[in-house]
């Protein structure tokens, strides 16, 4: 019941936040009407000083080119009202803004504070930024709640354009959108940014709220082009998920294209039943998400899930720094570490933290590089700065391509840390590293069940590691790889180093000496066939490896216990992304 009555509780809160202490001004025709047009009632409130509310009947308004100065005191357009006489809103019912060509729907320049409630803007065309919503200032906040900015089109920004005049952090100049407000269909014709450009500013979406069905036709972003910005995605969303269907043609970031030393975004969840989702979205180069130029994200317990890239990176594309110093990081963890206020665990650990169904993939089925992650490097001369991906507990399934993982860059740093890398097929190998000043780790990580390509092995990269937090070439430690067929490592004339590849259960250690430390033995996952891979009773993975309380799990519970009556090979940790605890042992290895 909440969800279906969260756009009229905050209209009625919204409502009653001004009415007893703002200015009214009612646009209509008929009694009670102080304007006839909106643009005329927004200049009244910006001669007179205090909050205001502009009222406006519902209905179409045709050829819509509003103008907003400096409103520092709280405007309100509130949207839907059947006369002027009224004091609510039609319940479901709105304004519709059209707009014209040549100028935005909507202007606001300088430091305003503006609310739109129950507002659809759209239908604008123009070459510049910003058809639907244009908003330039050093500082202010826009909130759109239960509010549809659709069908617009401009040269980027196709929805809104966000851009902080001052050299203030992003967080002075802030777009919320609230309750069931959407930025959808609308077009970047030549730019970034199909839905919503930003440049050092914020963008929340909060609630239901979410973008859907923009396109950046030649630039990237789809659905958000954030330079230099804070993006934080704390949505439920509405049907699809938060950003969804979005698409960037010929560039990078079907979703999400973040850039900039002053970038950041975090995406968590707020309701326990419906994960924070991007999902469907396409792109040249990262079919969700892209990050470039020292830009950092955290996504906790998120659900990225059938993505498509057309070159590389179905899910993830990831380039380094761009400048000395500068580091790209991401973050996808099954945890609330580090999360803001308000968010929620997700109701079953094994639905959430998920990178599900991606593709790297072209119109012509022809398959690509990092059908799950890629991870490039900028090709300009220079300092080219570095890249860094954790992946904390998450399972990445369903994938096609031709490489699961790709690492390109001569200094990019991924880590999977008590991952389930499950089910994907692959024309080729499961994880590319071509470089041994990168890294590559797999840590307390089940790989299992993939199809990888006829002649391929499993890994390919740097044979040898350093032994630092952050090691140099590829190491595989306290995991499982079962890929019967297929030998865990292509190496030609160099000899692997062992002390990269220890406490590990698989089908084979080609290259690498015998030791008690390698098993090649069946893990006995509880149901395989049923993508169910948690180690059964019988599992020779049991109590395998030496106590590593900080590795991850799959469902975010804690390493180590000892069960006890189960020899320990070298410890009491289990291997992969699975810890058996010994009250789980009746309900979690085939019992029931």
């Amino acid at each position: 019941m909440l969800r279906c009555s969260i756009g009229i509780f905050l209209i009625g809160l919204a409502l009653a936040a001004t009415t007893a202490e703002a200015a009214i001004y009612r646009v209509g025709n008929g009694a009670g009407c102080t304007h006839a047009t909106i643009q005329s009632a927004i200049d009244a409130a910006g001669a007179a000083s205090g909050a205001s509310d502009i009222r406006i009947r519902a209905g179409a308004f045709a050829d819509t080119a509003l103008e907003i100065g400096n409103e520092s005191d709280a405007l309100r357009l509130i949207g839907g009202f059947a006369n002027c006489a009224d004091e609510l809103p039609i319940p479901g019912d709105g304004s519709s803004l059209q707009g014209t060509i040549g100028h935005p729907v909507l202007t606001i320049n300088g430091a305003s504070n503006v609310t739109l409630v129950g507002l659809a803007i759209g239908n604008a065309i123009t070459g510049y930024h910003g058809a639907g919503i244009f908003y330039v200032a050093a500082a202010g906040e826009l909130t759109l709640i239960d509010s549809v900015v659709s069908g617009n089109h401009a040269y980027s920004g196709g929805g809104i354009f966000i851009s902080s005049t001052g050299s203030a952090t992003p967080d002075a100049l802030r777009l919320v959108l609230r309750g069931r407000s959407f930025v959808s269909a609308n077009v970047a014709t030549h730019g970034h940014g199909g839905g919503i450009e930003c440049v050092r500013a914020t963008v929340r979406v909060l609630d239901e709220s979410g973008l859907s069905l923009n396109e950046a036709t030649l630039g990237n972003g789809g659905g958000i082009h954030a330079s230099d910005c804070r993006i934080e995605l704390a949505s439920r969303g509405f049907l699809n998920g938060t950003l969804w269907s979005n698409h960037a043609d010929a560039g990078k970031g079907g979703a999400l294209y973040l850039e900039g030393a002053a970038a950041s975004a975090v995406v968590y969840p707020v309701d326990a039943l419906l994960p924070n989702r991007v999902r469907l979205n396409t792109a040249r180069f990262g079919g969700a998400i892209a990050m470039a130029g020292g830009a950092r994200m955290d996504i906790h317990e998120g659900w990225i899930e059938q993505n498509t890239a057309e070159v590389e990176g179905g899910a993830i594309w990831i380039e380094d720094g761009g400048a000395a110093g500068l580091d790209t990081r991401l973050t996808l963890r099954g945890d609330l570490v580090g999360a803001p206020a308000g968010a929620v665990h997700c109701w079953d650990r094994e639905v959430c933290n998920r990178l599900r169904g991606n593709g790297a993939i072209s119109p012509l089925d022809a398959p690509g590089a990092g059908a799950a992650v890629f991870m490039a490097m900028r090709v300009a001369g220079g300092p080219s700065g570095s890249a860094h991906a954790r992946f904390i507990g998450t399972r990445i399934d369903d994938s096609i391509g031709e490489s699961l993982i790709t690492q390109l860059g001569a200094d990019s740093h991924l880590v999977f840390d008590g991952a389930v890398i499950v089910n994907n097929r692959l024309n080729g190998l499961l994880a590319i590293s071509t470089n041994p000043m990168s890294s590559l780790d797999f840590v307390a990580t089940t790989i299992a069940g993939n199809t990888v390509g006829a002649v391929s092995t499993v890994l390919f990269g740097p044979l040898g590691c350093s032994v630092d937090s952050e090691a140099r070439g590829m190491r595989v430690e306290r995991s499982i790889v079962w890929q019967p067929g297929h030998a865990l490592l292509a190496f030609f004339g160099d000899t692997p180093q062992a002390e990269c590849y220890r406490h590990l259960v698989g089908n084979s250690f080609n290259g690498l000496p015998d030791s008690p430390e390698r098993v090649v033995a069946d893990p006995a996952f509880v149901d395989a066939a049923n993508a169910d891979y948690r180690l059964s009773l019988y599992s020779p993975a049991l109590d395998f490896a030496p106590a590593h309380p900080a590795d991850a799990t799959r469902i975010g519970g804690s390493r180590v216990f000892d069960l006890g009556h189960f020899g320990n090979r070298f410890g009491p940790q289990d291997l992969g992304a699975y810890e058996e605890a010994p009250d789980d042992l009746i309900f979690a290895n085939g019992f029931e």
